[in-house]
């Protein structure tokens, strides 16, 4: 009953949360003062994140009662790396933080996934680690680790996170730190649900040292045909 009351709720907010920015768009071309400029670019702003926030409730609803269903294709993996990392990379250069990406050489071209899920998981982690970092980089290694298996590392030169939080690191609504504002909790458990249903897993490695290292290994057969 709960989780078809979330469904039905999100599903309704998505409808009018997409209204409203609808309206948004329509005031983008009306003859507006600076400050009404201002305020629409606020409300655009604060919808863009109230409509992300019901969408990751919608999904997460759907991965914990089994109906989630992936869309695997042909991607370009380089290409749909890079974009993760060019989405994030304007956030990181306000911060004075280096943004790396690294690629192994023997990487295949195309793989077959659900590409809108892939960036999804990457676009998460690449957002914790430049939020939570507040000098250094944050470095994004991709490589193969053999029986069609991808490797996706995002480490970062943050605080980390203490030994005594890391259990609930993947559960629905935990936020480790509510002083550093934003986040609704959901982030993680998203990952890590979208990493189950596809076949893989992700974890906090063990880095020795200052910040958080991520890993995602997902199964990603070679699929060199466009």
């Amino acid at each position: 009953m709960k989780s078809a009351f979330l469904a039905k709720v999100s599903h309704e907010l998505r409808t009018a949360i997409q209204r409203i920015l609808g309206f948004g768009e329509l005031l983008d071309s009306a003859p507006l003062s600076e400050a009404h400029r201002g305020w629409l670019a606020a409300l655009r702003s604060h919808g863009d994140i109230m409509l992300r926030l019901v969408n990751d409730l919608i999904d997460l609803g759907a991965l914990q009662s089994g109906a989630f269903r992936l869309e695997p294709r042909p991607v370009g993996l380089r290409p749909l790396v890079e974009e993760c990392a060019a989405a994030l990379r304007p956030a990181a250069s306000a911060k004075g933080l280096l943004l790396q990406t690294e690629f192994s050489p023997d990487l295949p071209l195309w793989v077959r996934v659900d590409g809108v899920r892939l960036r999804q998981i990457l676009l998460n982690l690449l957002n914790n680690a430049v939020k939570f970092t507040p000098v250094g980089r944050v470095a994004f290694l991709v490589r193969p680790q053999g029986n069609g298996q991808i490797e996706f590392v995002i480490a970062d030169t943050g605080p980390g996170i203490p030994p005594a939080l890391r259990p609930r690191l993947f559960q629905p609504f935990a936020r480790l730190d509510p002083a550093a504002g934003g986040g609704s909790g959901l982030g993680l458990a998203l990952v890590q649900g979208l990493c189950g249903v596809m076949g893989g897993t992700v974890h906090l490695a063990d880095g020795g040292g200052e910040g958080a290292t991520f890993v995602v290994r997902l199964p990603l057969a070679d699929n060199r045909a466009p």
